[in-house]
């Protein structure tokens, strides 16, 4: 049994005929036609597959926290400001869906504006995190890296975000007493 790509010279009638074989199998001296259309479909099919499997995995991890706040606190137009990285996102029962360097923040007078890298907006829509919902603020140092572990929690639901130290003016002007008890 042999597979692949290539040319496949048959000898099956009394005149020689030259076949382009593409993910076929040779059986007893024959080619079977259906290993050849289920390569021809993986190949096809498969990108159609993967983007359906990506959207529904992001669907899903939306619906474990991020869309509830995208719901009640929705900004679909982008403030100015420069965005920073967030290191690391928890939302969910026991941090079920977790968002490692895909979301990103701005800081702005209203809250903290948040949304996802590209590839993963799908269901992510963004929005603003009013000031008011961060209930407590932990500081962390991990080798070389600092920066602030933010407890949300609100009407809403809860849920927790690394943010780096670049932040840190923003926070002790928007939410000092919180800043001052972590510091």
């Amino acid at each position: 049994s042999r597979a692949g790509i290539g040319w496949l010279l048959t000898f099956a009638q009394p005149t020689a005929s030259l076949m382009i074989s593409i993910g076929s199998t040779l059986i007893a001296g024959g080619v079977s036609p259906l290993p050849e259309m289920f390569g021809i479909s993986i190949g096809v099919f498969f990108p159609f597959f993967f983007v359906g499997l990506w959207l529904f995995v992001c669907f899903v991890i939306s619906r474990l926290g991020w869309n509830q706040f995208a719901v009640a606190y929705g900004s679909p137009i982008r403030p100015p400001g420069s965005s920073r990285s967030v290191p690391g996102a928890a939302f969910g029962v026991a941090g079920a869906a977790r968002y490692n360097s895909v979301v990103r923040a701005i800081p702005t007078d209203e809250g903290l504006y948040l949304y996802t890298f590209i590839l993963f907006r799908a269901f992510h829509q963004p929005f603003t995190l009013p000031w008011s919902s961060i209930e407590r603020v932990e500081r962390y140092t991990m080798l070389w890296t600092r920066g602030y572990i933010l407890h949300v929690r609100d009407r809403v639901g809860g849920f927790s975000m690394h943010v780096r130290d670049g932040i840190e003016p923003e926070l002790r002007r928007h939410i000092p007493s919180l800043i001052f008890e972590a510091a």
